[in-house]
């Protein structure tokens, strides 16, 4: 456990995840997608934030998620949302809810991922 009580979370190795492809994955009861953009790992929530859209049917977009149900576009690093964010109006802007994203890291082939523990 790190000091800040998180802890890291065995999720698949790096041949599951091959250059191009998502990858649903369950991690300390959340349901999350790990993304391999260009040898780049990537780990954010299962579900879009805007309608729940399931994003490991969604596309990669250079280093970004499509929804598959209405296009929004997330960056796979931030989470912010550059697809309705860039056409909408100033006062709908604040309204769109990043991508939750999480850290990853690659031990010994493994990937792992970075979770809040329960009791922290």
């Amino acid at each position: 456990m790190e000091t800040d009580g998180s802890v890291w979370l065995d999720i698949a190795g790096v041949e599951e995840v091959p250059d191009g492809s998502l990858k649903e994955v369950s991690a300390g009861g959340a349901r999350l997608v790990v993304a391999n953009h260009g040898g780049n790992f990537y780990a954010f929530q299962a579900e879009c934030p805007h309608m729940g859209g399931p994003l490991v049917e969604g596309a990669l977009v250079g280093a970004q998620i499509e929804c598959p149900w209405h296009r929004y576009l997330y960056d796979l690093a931030t989470g912010e949302n550059h697809y309705p964010r860039s056409i909408l109006p100033a006062e709908f802007k604040r309204s769109l809810t990043r991508l939750r994203t999480h850290q990853i890291r690659c031990v010994s082939g493994r990937l792992e991922v970075k979770l809040a523990s329960e009791s922290a």
